[in-house]
């Protein structure tokens, strides 16, 4: 198979899950996390294929020029990429086989299987993204599948409160990390990860050591609002009103981890 329909199939599996999970199975919990598990297997075969075959060139699609601007969308299929993906997709996927047993009795389990499939797109369309403004895209929405799982039981107050808590102060430390990257953006003109990495044309060679200070630091505060340091850390043992496997997956696997 082609590098591209393969990457493509392991990103969007599980996002193709869970609309048809939340839009045609929302009565059919049986079905509805088959499904989804069906679309989390495809992405952990499709990530190990990836793996496999090694680095390749990154995929890039035009998506919009402003001026001297072209922001571009695609893939970034280097080492760490392809590492990551690999564990992003079996952890979640592990996460679901054991809610098969964990949530069986909720009456809501499909909307819990659904959103599952929702954060495993989000983390695999974070861990491949190619573009700084990309990442950032995906980040946002990493924090708002975590939103929907730590208030998976809203009727809580306990765990409406969380959710909230968690999606709002990550959200101050997120500030911080957009104004890093717009920053970037006024340094380089660029966007695009491996470019922003080159040695003699990126931002190291463009920017002075006081502008990589202040960038370095405000994206740093993105990390530590997601990855639950102080003074952002107060979220997180709030965050363990959502289901246990919930928290196996955001809080110790995949979306804390992901700041690092």
């Amino acid at each position: 198979m082609e590098t591209l329909p393969l990457v493509l199939g392991t990103i969007f599996a599980p996002l193709l899950a869970f609309l048809i999970a939340i839009l045609l199975l929302i009565n059919c919990p049986r079905v509805a996390q088959t499904v989804v598990l069906a679309g989390s297997a495809l992405s952990v075969a499709g990530s190990a294929a990836l793996l496999i075959r090694g680095p390749v060139d990154p995929v890039r699609f035009l998506w919009f020029t402003s001026g001297d601007i072209e922001l571009r969308f695609g893939f970034l299929l280097d080492g760490v990429s392809l590492m990551f993906g690999v564990a992003v997709a079996l952890i979640t996927f592990c996460v679901m086989l054991y809610s098969l047993g964990y949530m069986a009795g909720d009456p809501s389990k499909t909307r819990y299987f659904a959103m599952l499939g929702f954060f495993a797109w989000s983390m695999l369309g974070f861990v491949y993204a190619v573009d700084l403004l990309q990442s950032f895209i995906f980040w946002e929405l990493i924090g708002l599948a975590s939103f929907f799982l730590i208030g998976f039981w809203y009727e809580k107050p306990s765990a409406a409160a969380a959710a909230k808590k968690a999606f709002l102060m990550t959200r101050v430390g997120d500030v911080g990390l957009f104004i890093g990257i717009l920053t970037i953006l006024q340094v380089t003109g660029d966007f695009d990860i491996p470019r922003l990495l080159d040695p003699d044309l990126g931002l190291v060679s463009l920017a002075t050591p006081a502008m990589l200070t202040a960038i370095t630091l405000l994206i740093f505060l993105g990390i530590v609002g997601k990855s639950a340091q102080f003074p952002l850390h107060t979220w997180l043992p709030d965050a363990m009103e959502g289901p246990t496997p919930v928290s196996a997956l955001l809080h110790s696997a995949t979306m804390v981890a992901a700041g690092v």
